[in-house]
């Protein structure tokens, strides 16, 4: 087995040292996008979630309202005291 070059030896230790740097840069820069992504995704997921809550509760709201006045309308038209033209 033959010897490397000490120069040779001294250029891959350097290059090697770079290529394992900058890989571990862009894999650190994938990772962070990732988890970026993620929580944005939470984000949005989160909005659409509490617009849709908003959203039943308000027709909860209206039906509850709905309901309330007519049977207060049965109950007064029931009682007679409507005036005769909403009877």
């Amino acid at each position: 087995m033959s010897a490397l070059d000490p120069v040779l030896l001294s250029l891959l230790s350097i290059f090697g040292g770079v290529l394992v740097t900058v890989l571990g840069g862009f894999l650190g820069v994938w990772m962070q996008h990732r988890r970026a992504h993620m929580a944005w995704l939470r984000e949005r997921r989160y909005e659409a979630y509490v617009g849709a809550y908003a959203l039943i509760k308000s027709f909860d709201l209206n039906r509850y309202k709905t309901l309330k006045i007519a049977a207060r309308g049965r109950r007064l038209s029931r009682s007679g005291s409507l005036p005769t033209a909403m009877r």
